[in-house]
């Protein structure tokens, strides 16, 4: 049974019951719109240093991020995968256990040095002219961890954001960072920005 972690909970990556270091994941995230409501939501991964600002003016994966050759969105270390944008999330009263809404593969084991966190982020969009899309207009946002290190895909952990979300228009959904020889997941649920073009507002926060 997968952990369910609460906000500001961490844990160490770890294969169950081994401690060996675990370097293949993946994150699926999942969001539900209330109704009435017909958004675009988009998971991107931020590539942090030390310091918790982007080493590089590029270092974030998202559906922005320019296509390797073969039409994938992939880090320039080629370490995290970006599984494609999805336009709307899951009907009001979708099932829980339905598929993840987008999702992002990594092995840490790639990660360039200068990546010590990765941060998480689910962000919002509105065409030009129309109103911010907020997250207090969002229902059951979560993050899955998984553990993809062999055919048999395994949950890890799970984090669910069930609280009133307001009025921002992004959420730093969880954080994976370097710990010595190994890496750390933390569930974060904070939420940043009130402008029409949510993941402009986190770039401003980390660039």
């Amino acid at each position: 049974m997968a952990l369910v972690l609460e906000k500001g909970r961490k844990i160490n990556l770890e294969k169950e019951g081994t401690g060996e270091k675990l370097t293949k994941v993946r994150l699926g995230l999942k969001w539900v719109l209330k109704p009435g409501l017909d958004a675009d939501l988009d998971a991107s991964a931020l590539l942090l240093g030390k310091n918790l600002k982007m080493w590089k003016d590029d270092s974030i994966v998202c559906y922005a991020t320019p296509k390797s050759e073969d039409d994938r969105i992939v880090s320039e270390d080629g370490a995290i995968i970006h599984n494609g944008d999805a336009r709307t999330g899951h009907a009001a009263e979708a099932d829980e256990d339905a598929a993840d809404d987008e999702s992002i593969e990594m092995d840490l084991s790639k990660v360039a040095s200068n990546t010590q966190n990765i941060l998480i982020v689910i962000t919002s969009y509105a065409e030009k002219g129309a109103d911010p899309v907020r997250f207090g207009r969002v229902k059951n946002a979560s993050v899955r961890l998984y553990d993809i290190s062999s055919s048999a895909e395994k949950t890890i952990c799970e984090f669910d954001l069930s609280e009133d979300m307001g009025t921002w228009t992004s959420m730093e959904m969880a954080m994976i960072s370097r710990d010595g020889s190994g890496w750390t997941f933390t569930a974060l649920g904070r939420g940043l920005g009130s402008g029409r073009n949510g993941l402009e507002d986190v770039m401003a926060k980390y660039a």
